[in-house]
């Protein structure tokens, strides 16, 4: 894969040559498409972070209000994540791309006693 040669445009309007992308990430080779895997967010501060995110889905227990997965959904794009879908008639969740660390703190709220039934990866299926 050839290196970025161009301006990355990144949230908040900030363009990044490649060479700040370069030194941000450490790299001595001027190669930053190895790193294209990482996503760019931005946090509520408006700092720019390079984080792993996945496309998860979340649903919640019987019991849970809207309220509740409102506030889960708002704390992940807080953290950066984008919440593409909540799920509030016949199923309580919703559908995001959630930083990694923040799919952590969510599974510990998992198992008895949690408000989350499960979090899956949200990938095709076919039958």
């Amino acid at each position: 894969m050839a290196p970025i040669r161009h301006m990355m445009d990144m949230p908040g309007g900030h363009m990044m040559s490649e060479a700040e992308m370069t030194e941000m990430m450490g790299s001595s080779s001027g190669h930053t498409s190895a790193y294209l895997p990482l996503y760019l967010a931005t946090t509520a501060a408006g700092a720019t972070l390079l984080t792993r995110r996945a496309e998860c889905i979340v649903m919640f227990k019987d019991g849970t209000t809207p309220a509740e997965i409102k506030q889960h959904a708002s704390e992940i794009e807080a953290q950066g994540g984008v919440v593409t879908e909540i799920y509030d008639y016949m199923l309580k969740g919703f559908s995001a791309v959630i930083p990694e660390a923040m799919i952590t703190q969510l599974q510990s709220l998992t198992g008895s006693g949690g408000i989350i039934d499960y979090i899956e990866r949200d990938s095709v299926v076919s039958v």
